[in-house]
Parts: C-alpha cells; structure tokens; sequence
C-alpha cells in the first residue's frame, strides 16, 4: 500500500508510525504527559512552551507537500459537527487576511477601515518586549495584551499596586509561545509578537467588564454568548440575535444568570456583520460600555474547536450550518 499506519504499544506509551511507499513519513508519539508528532526535521511537542520559534523555522523549511501529508493525517476526516469544523478550518483556512486580524496590533487598522475608528479601544503604545514599556507614561489605569495570542492579558486597575515582576514572567513566556502549534491554529503562524497596551474600560457602575461573542456563520450571526472575566472563570450565557436564551450552552465554564437585552445589541449586531463578511465563520467579540461599542477580537477557531455543549447533538446542528471552503495549504511567509 502506498499509505500504511503500524501501531506499537508500550507500558507507558503508545506509538502510531505513518509509511508513504514504505518510508516513515511521521511518528505520533502518546505519553501519559505529552503528545508528539515528528516528521523528518519537523518535531511537534503540543505541552512545550519553549520551542515555538524552532518549531516555526523548522515549519518554514519543510516542504509543503511534507507537511500537507502530515495535516492530512491530524485534520478531521470529512467534518461533520461545529467542533471538528473549526479544527479543520485551522489547518486548511488559515489566509492572509486571517493572520491580520487575528494579530490584535493589526487588526486595529483593518477594523477601522471597515467600521470605523470610532470602536477601537484607545491604544496607548506598543512594543516588541516587556522590557521596553515606559510605564511612566501609561496612566494609572491600563490593560497590557500580546497581539499574538488569545487570553494573554494583564489588567492594571491601579498602577501604584502593580506587580510588574509577576507581569514580566507571564509575558516573558507568552512572548516566546505560538498557538499555531498548541492545535494547530495556522493562522497564528506568522504574527509578530508584540505588547499593546490599551485603555483600562469598566462599566458604569463599576462591575467588571461584559464581553459579547457573536458566532457569525456566513455573515449571519446565529448565536452570541454573553461573557464576564472572573478569577474563576469565564460565567456565560448564550442567546438568540434577538436575545432570547439559545437550547443550547457551553458547559466548560459556569452558566450566568440572564440578563436584560444590551441597549446598543442592533448596533453590535451590524458591526459584528459587517467585520465578518469576508469570512465563513468568525467569533467577533465586542464590548458595550456606557452605551458605546468597542471592538475586542476577531477569533477564527474559537476554544480550538473544544466546546463542550450541555445538549451534544447542537455540536451537528451547528455544524450543520458551516458550509466549508475549499482546503488551501497554508504557506508560511518566507
């Protein structure tokens, strides 16, 4: 056979080796800790955060029909449900334009020109390491984010009771990781990571900040879920466009208690349209604030295609509704 698959089990691991014309095209290696996928000059380690810059220069110089081979074995085979789509759209969706708005320093510019500047965040500066922010000029009140990432965001409510030691090793390592290789997310490829920092937002009483998630499929939005940034968590609740309670939760963080329909929802509801019309599916989340609305991020393969639903079969109605474009090989910029 020109494909074969010899599986070897040991006490402590597993191992899968993948034959093309008998040559070993790759190794997946499964421990009780680690999960690998090594193809020749290409090593994959999913729970290593050290190594993400070697892994995209080894990703660089391999071959694309190498690579392609290797995708075609890690890739969903004929997606069905919402979550093995998402996946799929990690490894064969990955565009250009993907990659721009998924950088949250770049994606400022291209959210702009689309809806206005009017819903961008004030930035208050950006630079290539921690090292370099001049916190002398940042108010007393601000948020740090890498542009790379999804979660890696620091909030400083008050500055004088900052502890920039702790910061500095959390972006120390988020500044050295590359979620295109945490699950094979591609469109994180080729972003270049950098801080921002952003104005500090609250609501008008005070509460911390709510964050509304419209899931657009094929420019229309079929779902938001509406979030708060806890300690514990991320407590949700997902609705209707017309703000009535979905049959169906994510269950992966708490459920939140209903709350009334946002004065500026039409609002939310147009911009969020607008920025997801070049794109099959897209999470666009957006802020309400004093009866303004801010743009927060555009996410193309939400939780990495991991959501866990209260009712299982919405995974395939979902999923169902998420027509797939034709599979592209991602090509790294040189």
């Amino acid at each position: 056979m020109i494909f074969t698959i010899k599986k070897t089990k040991y006490s402590t691991k597993s191992k899968t080796a993948c034959l093309f014309f008998g040559i070993k095209l790759f190794v997946r290696i499964k421990t009780s800790t680690a999960k690998y996928y090594i193809l020749p000059g290409f090593v994959v380690r999913f729970n290593n955060t050290n190594s993400d810059a070697a892994r995209a220069k080894r990703f660089r110089e391999t071959a694309p029909e190498d690579y392609a081979k290797f995708f075609a074995e890690i890739a969903p085979q004929n997606p069905k449900t919402l979550n093995e789509k998402i996946k799929w759209l990690g490894i064969y969706d990955a565009t250009p334009l993907k990659t721009l708005c998924a950088d949250k320093y770049l994606a400022r510019q291209w959210v702009a020109e689309q809806v206005g500047e009017q819903y961008l965040i004030p930035l208050l500066g950006v630079w290539d390491s921690f090292d370099e922010i001049d916190f002398a000029s940042l108010p007393d009140q601000f948020v740090l984010k890498c542009n790379h990432g999804s979660g890696w965001n620091v909030a400083v409510p008050d500055k004088r009771t900052f502890d920039r030691a702790a910061a500095k090793r959390k972006f120390d390592l988020w500044m050295r990781k590359n979620l295109a290789f945490t699950c094979f997310e591609l469109q994180y490829l080729d972003i270049q990571p950098k801080i921002i920092a952003e104005k500090f937002l609250r609501q008008e009483d005070g509460s911390r900040l709510s964050d509304y998630r419209f899931h657009v499929f094929h420019g229309k939005p079929e779902f938001i879920r509406k979030t708060i940034t806890t300690p514990e968590g991320h407590p949700g609740l997902s609705y209707t466009p017309s703000w009535e309670i979905t049959p169906f939760q994510f269950i992966s963080h708490p459920l939140a208690d209903p709350i009334p329909k946002p004065r500026c929802l039409d609002e939310m509801l147009a911009v969020a349209v607008q920025l997801a019309a070049p794109f099959c599916f897209v999470r666009v989340d957006l802020y309400e604030v004093g009866g303004r609305v801010y743009f927060g991020e555009m996410t193309f393969t939400p939780v990495s295609g991991r959501h866990k639903f209260n009712h299982p079969k919405y995974d395939g109605i979902l999923g169902d509704m998420l027509n797939l474009p034709e599979a592209r090989i991602y090509q790294p910029r040189p």
